[in-house]
């Protein structure tokens, strides 16, 4: 009972306090009691919008920050595909004049499984000796849009494209760009599947380029070249 009592007795004399400075406060600034309160709120108002206020920019400031760093996290991008081997280049990018940009950290090579997409259709061709049956019998038997043979000089040997001395040029242009002792097949990706690899006949040097529909493999170029062998002699005789 003492303690309640003493407990009352706080807030008894609590609450005298606060109705004094209140009327003292109003007396002050002649405003009623209800005029009072409704400044306390408009000030409970203000204070919660300002509150609201800096607790947005604070959250716009972090969804930027967060947005920047996961553009500059590290990423990757191939550059070029040969066989098995893939050339990887790893980059961070970065704000450049208000716009992306990025910085190559480093180039990979790594090996990755190939696997055949498709089986050519079976046709044998160690039997055709015209060259235009030949070369139109190979973009069936593989599935191939066109197919074409240029010399190391860039000379047509033979053809199923619309347009070979285009296919010839371009075949000997990315030959210099990028065949080497190890490398000797390559693909492009794009609105087709775009290969290229040289092949050695009678001593002469023979750039096959081709495009299709379908990927090509190393292994799917490994036949081409098999069944090459059947009309080249001809060709270059």
């Amino acid at each position: 009972m003492a303690l309640m009592y003493s407990i009352l007795s706080f807030l008894g004399k609590q609450i005298t306090y606060i109705n004094f400075w209140t009327n003292k406060t109003l007396k002050m600034l002649g405003l009623s009691l209800v005029s009072f309160l409704f400044a306390i709120i408009l000030i409970l108002v203000a204070i919660v919008i300002i509150l609201a206020y800096i607790y947005r920019r604070k959250s716009i400031k972090l969804k930027k920050a967060k947005k920047y760093k996961e553009k500059c996290k590290m990423k990757e991008e191939k550059i070029f595909s040969s066989g098995n081997l893939e050339v990887i280049a790893r980059f961070k990018p970065i704000i450049i004049e208000k716009k992306i940009g990025r910085v190559v950290e480093k180039i990979v090579e790594k090996k990755v499984p190939v696997k055949a997409t498709y089986s050519p259709r079976d046709i044998d061709l160690s039997e055709i000796k015209d060259s235009k049956e030949f070369i139109k019998t190979m973009t069936d038997k593989y599935k191939l849009s066109n197919l074409t043979l240029a010399s190391a000089e860039g000379l047509v040997i033979l053809s199923s494209a619309e347009k070979p001395e285009e296919m010839a040029a371009q075949a000997v242009s990315l030959a210099e760009q990028i065949f080497n002792n190890d490398n000797n097949f390559a693909e492009f990706y794009g609105s087709s599947f775009k290969f290229i690899f040289p092949i050695e006949s009678e001593g002469h040097k023979i750039i096959v380029i081709g495009n299709s529909e379908k990927r090509v493999y190393a292994d799917i170029a490994d036949m081409i070249k098999k069944d090459l062998g059947f009309i080249l002699p001809t060709l270059i005789s």
